[in-house]
């Protein structure tokens, strides 16, 4: 997992597109839809027009739910 999830940092997303279901933790910035961000790797408008090039984009972000069930469970062992 490239990104560690932190709490108010980060998002997890689960994402379906073209029928396939994948995760993705990232900055939570990445998913706020009509903004202007130049991070976004010059994504003006995040939409199913946009969304390919979004994804290929942020590829190396994406998770298996292996490894989101392993961090879910490191989770609720620190918890109080």
């Amino acid at each position: 997992m490239k990104t560690e999830p932190v709490y108010a940092e980060h998002t997890i997303a689960g994402v379906c597109f073209q029928g396939i279901w994948r995760w993705y933790v990232t900055e939570r910035e990445y998913w706020f839809l009509n903004v202007e961000m130049e991070e976004r790797f010059g994504i003006h408008v995040l939409n199913e027009e946009t969304a390919a090039v979004f994804l290929e984009a942020i590829q190396e972000e994406q998770v298996s739910t292996a490894e989101l069930r392993c961090e879910l469970r490191a989770f609720s062992r620190k918890a109080p």
